[in-house]
Parts: C-alpha cells; sequence; structure tokens
C-alpha cells in the first residue's frame, strides 16, 4: 500500500485506516457471500468501489477490477 502511495497512485492519508476500510470491505463481502451464493462480478463489483476510495480515477478502477485474473503457473 505504501508503495502505491508513494508512486503517487493511491492518494489515501493514513494507511491504518485505508487498510481498515479496504479490510471491512472485504470481509463483509465474504460474509455477504456465505449467504447468497454470488458470483465472480460481486468481486468485480467490490473492487471497482474499493479502488477510487483508495485515490484511483473511477475509468481506471473499472478497467481494472474487470481484468481477466492471470494465468497461474
Amino acid at each position: 500500500m505504501e508503495v502505491g502511495k508513494a508512486s503517487g497512485r493511491f492518494t489515501f492519508q493514513d494507511p491504518l485506516i485505508a487498510l481498515s476500510a479496504v479490510g471491512g470491505a472485504l470481509i463483509a463481502l465474504l460474509q455477504l457471500n456465505s449467504a447468497r451464493d454470488l458470483d465472480a462480478a460481486a468481486g468485480e463489483q467490490m473492487a471497482e468501489m474499493i479502488l477510487p476510495m483508495l485515490g484511483l480515477p473511477a475509468g481506471e478502477a473499472h478497467e481494472i477490477s474487470t481484468r481477466p485474473l492471470p494465468e497461474l503457473p
């Protein structure tokens, strides 16, 4: 997270608060997924909402959150 901030990509003020916001959102998504069987689009939507909270422009957040995941070796 600090590397992203140092590069100018993320613009949050306090890394602990930013980490808490992201972590809380992910925990909520996991709980929601256990109550309702969510599809992959739910994770994409969550990422698209979280990235602008960290300072990424909305258009870039959308593009990043909808990219396919890389193949594992």
